[in-house]
């Protein structure tokens, strides 16, 4: 990749100077389709999502048909699992720092994954045409973790604690201490994710309105091509000894992060941009001399 943008700045220096007259185009642009984070539990039902993308952009012309182009997106990425009903035991200690087994077991578990990136493109576009024409472009894009969350549901969550020290298993009677009950489970929490780097590709039509404005459609993709999984949690719950309250005291993991060993992006759809023309600079003509 450092190779290809060191060749294009190369080229840029080359052409540049025997232009006639360089073009510079501004944009908006919007779009969307299915547009997931990929992964593949050990256990459930996994389901791609739907979600888009608007930002600017910027292209260079280095002729009609050949320009570079860069910006700045936002873009949405969604996806969800059902668990169903999932049951564990694992190994807590409690606020008195004493040992012991934590079993839980979730009815009807659901969750829902969502991630916002920053994406920032490099890509090269060949067009057409004058007035109507078409497009491609290819290159890739780095998304940058704005914000990403996933929201665990349940219907029930029941847990137990077994002290062996004691022999003793509580259960029902202390739900305020993480032993019990607990109905209609609803939770947010925040995600860590790693920067994703995608392979993109894009391809349509365009409609030149006049010489400063212009309108593209087409249909686009955007490959994940790295593992973007931070955090590796080996339980889906996990017992905080320094809650007060429960069951929102303790850790939801999600199973994005501990029954899948990896996450990728994938997004497809149609995408919109209009762009802007402006003609920077320009043959500079000699000046016609005043006569004496």
């Amino acid at each position: 990749m450092k190779q290809k943008v060191i060749t294009l700045i190369l080229v840029s220096c080359i052409c540049c100077p025997l232009l006639g007259q360089h073009r510079h185009e501004f944009s908006i642009n919007a779009g969307g389709g299915l547009s997931t984070l990929n992964f593949k539990p050990t256990t459930g039902k996994f389901s791609n999502g739907f979600g888009g993308e608007a930002g600017l952009g910027y292209h260079f012309l280095f002729s009609p048909k050949w320009s570079i182009g860069t910006g700045l997106n936002l873009a949405l990425y969604n996806s969800s699992v059902i668990l169903g009903n999932y049951n564990k035991t694992v190994n807590a200690k409690s606020a008195s720092n004493r040992s012991f087994r934590l079993s839980y077991s979730f009815v009807d578990y659901e969750e829902d994954v969502s991630a916002m990136l920053l994406t920032i493109p490099l890509m090269v576009q060949f067009q057409t045409g004058e007035k109507i024409g078409f497009y491609v472009a290819g290159g890739g894009k780095v998304g940058l973790p704005f914000s990403a969350k996933y929201t665990t549901t349940a219907e029930r969550l029941t847990t137990n604690g077994y002290f062996s020290d004691i022999m003793v298993t509580y259960d029902e009677d202390l739900p305020q201490y993480a032993f019990g009950s607990y109905q209609k489970i609803n939770q947010k929490t925040d995600m860590n994710l790693k920067p994703v780097f995608l392979l993109s590709a894009e391809a349509g039509a365009k409609w030149r309105f006049n010489n400063t404005m212009c309108f593209y459609a087409g249909a686009y993709i955007d490959y994940g091509i790295n593992n973007i999984k931070k955090d590796k949690p080996v339980n889906l719950l996990d017992y905080d000894s320094q809650a007060t309250s429960y069951p929102s005291g303790f850790v939801y993991n999600g199973v994005a992060n501990t029954l899948s060993s990896k996450i990728t992006s994938l997004a497809i759809g149609v995408k919109f941009r209009l762009n802007f023309s402006s003609s920077i600079f320009s043959k500079v003509r000699p000046s016609t001399p005043v006569e004496e």
